[in-house]
């Protein structure tokens, strides 16, 4: 299981990795990038770009991270076989991908409709 924990781990973060990669040259030409929208689909408030690229993923990762650590190194007998937490950890790593990439649509969305909002700031 030790293994398989490692090689999910190593699989999200190489996709959330190529994700930011990809996210960071499309909208390099702006400083801060929304994190926030309220109801009239407005945002709220920026952050500067590396930071609100780098947030989604991280803050899924340390819960991904987390479940790894748990399951490969939990002391005593396990109720959940090696199928099981592999289960478990991919939904986990697809779920905080799928978020990361529906946060990548509403910036894409911003950037069409309102590109240098946020540079004005800057």
């Amino acid at each position: 299981m030790k293994i398989t924990a490692i090689l999910l781990l190593a699989i999200y973060t190489g996709l959330a990795g190529w994700m930011y990669t990809r996210a960071n040259m499309r909208f390099g030409r702006h400083a801060k990038l929304p994190m926030q929208w309220g109801f009239n689909k407005q945002p709220n408030w920026y952050a500067p770009r590396r930071l609100a690229l780098t947030f989604t993923p991280l803050l899924s990762g340390i819960g991904f991270i987390a479940a790894a650590l748990s399951i490969a190194w939990m002391p005593g007998p396990m109720d959940v076989d090696g199928n099981q937490a592999a289960l478990l950890l991919l939904g986990l790593g697809a779920f905080g991908l799928a978020v990361y990439a529906g946060y990548l649509w509403l910036v894409e969305r911003w950037d069409r409709h309102a590109p240098d909002v946020a540079d004005k700031d800057a």
